[in-house]
């Protein structure tokens, strides 16, 4: 999966918000509101433009008792979801890391 190669940042028209322990991802043109659940949330703080795919791995697998292949196969799901939702963008030609 391509989605490996990218590094993401967070969309402009997007504002998040904390409340009761859950992060709400909140579209400023339309309204729209995304709750997340703790490994969403964790993987959308770290969209920066300077984490890559597998520093977002690795800080999952150092938070959480799940095996490599899991975590791999959730950040994918749930970047590919920010993506369509357009909460996140691709800057990969911006990253650091970028050849």
């Amino acid at each position: 999966d391509d989605i490996i190669l990218h590094y993401y940042e967070k969309a402009d028209d997007f504002k998040s918000h904390e409340f009761d322990n859950e992060l709400a991802i909140l579209n400023e043109k339309n309204g729209s509101l995304h709750i997340l659940n703790d490994v969403a949330a964790r993987v959308y703080l770290l969209v920066d433009g300077k984490n890559s795919f597998e520093d977002i791995v690795k800080y999952i697998l150092s938070i959480y008792d799940v095996k490599r292949e899991t975590a791999v196969t959730d950040v994918i799901s749930i970047l590919r979801e920010f993506e369509e939702l357009g909460i996140i963008r691709n800057v990969s030609s911006n990253s650091p890391n970028f050849c």
